[in-house]
C-alpha cells in the first residue's frame, strides 16, 4: 500500500504476519514539515487483527491519532 498523506505527514502502513496466525497492525509515519523525513513507527504492542487489510486499517487509525495529538 502506497503512502497516505495527512496533515503534512504521510502514513506509511506496513503491518507484520505473524507466526502464530493474524497481523499485527503497524505504520510509519513520516515527516514532511520542519522535521522532514524524520520517521515515526506506530504500533500497538499487544493488538493483532486476522487480516492485513484490518491491520493495516487499524495501524491508520493510530497514525492518524498520533499525528492529531501532535499540534
Amino acid at each position: 500500500m502506497q503512502g497516505i498523506p495527512y496533515k503534512g505527514y504521510l502514513i506509511r502502513p506496513d503491518s507484520q504476519s505473524l507466526r502464530s496466525g493474524g497481523w499485527m497492525p503497524r505504520a510509519w509515519v513520516v515527516s514532511h514539515g520542519k522535521s522532514r523525513g524524520a520517521r515515526q513507527a506506530i504500533f500497538p504492542r499487544t493488538e493483532t487483527r486476522p487480516t492485513l487489510e484490518q491491520a493495516n486499517q487499524y495501524a491508520i487509525e493510530l497514525a492518524k491519532k498520533w499525528i492529531d495529538e501532535q499540534g
